[in-house]
């Protein structure tokens, strides 16, 4: 039985470490961050809009919250990066969704080929709505320049720190963890920027599951052989990465 450090912000924690638990591995949730969602997110109206973007589960959540979405808005193409964005919209009403497995930039390739097919049209006028965060990975974005398909950030959520980076180090200090789930570039950030006030073997004794390439590159080199990537960029297989 293997112990698994989970970093991920609730809800999204607990529904992971339900999945671990199931493994037989003991799951030990410590959120680095939470969600807080924008209060007045203002949306065009429906023939303002070409479709939705959402690369994150909690803008849709925050949306959810803080928004009344007509039944014209969810007839429209819906990009989602991951299966569980994808289902959370899904819920919501939305019905033409596109769910693409990776992160930013594979679901630009999913934009990109509905675009070149003619399945998708945009325009300066009506562009396909990104709800995201101010400091976001431009991935996406960067994908997306050149290539006459117009989109438009729409803040509707922050991430900010749920514990302090003494409480993380407290943790680490208490529990012994055998590996541990990186969804993202800024938990790994956040994770190794206190390597340094901790001891060596403290980390020399972890394996980390990263969900793909892009997020292992962020790791420090020296951790390269502790690194596990999983075959596809889904929960499922990064999941299969504990053994």
């Amino acid at each position: 039985m293997a112990r698994v450090l989970i970093l991920r912000s609730e809800p999204a924690a607990s529904e992971t470490a339900r999945k671990v638990e199931a493994l037989g591995h003991h799951p030990i949730l410590l959120p680095l961050k939470k969600c807080v969602c924008e209060t007045n997110i203002a949306l065009p109206t429906p023939d303002q809009i070409s479709g939705f973007i959402f690369t994150s589960a909690n803008a849709i959540r925050c949306i959810n919250e803080n928004t009344k979405i007509k039944d014209t808005y969810l007839k429209l193409p819906t990009f989602c990066v991951g299966s569980r964005t994808s289902e959370i919209a899904k819920e919501m009403g939305f019905s033409n969704i596109t769910c693409g497995e990776g992160g930013g930039k594979s679901l630009a390739k999913d934009i990109i080929s509905q675009h070149n097919s003619s399945k998708l049209s945009t325009s300066v006028e009506a562009p396909l709505l990104y709800l995201t965060l101010e400091k976001r990975t431009p991935d996406l974005e960067q994908a997306l320049e050149n290539t006459n398909i117009f989109i438009k950030p729409i803040v509707s959520y922050e991430m900010v720190d749920e514990i302090s980076n003494q409480s993380l180090k407290n943790a680490l200090e208490s529990s012994h963890i055998d590996i541990v789930l990186f969804y993202a570039q800024s938990a790994v950030r956040r994770f190794f920027a206190i390597e340094d006030e901790l001891q060596h073997n403290l980390f020399t004794s972890m394996q980390f599951g990263c969900l793909s390439k892009e997020i292992a590159g962020a790791i420090p080199r020296h951790f390269a052989d502790q690194i596990v990537i999983a075959e596809k960029p889904n929960e499922t297989h990064l999941l299969a990465c504990i053994g």
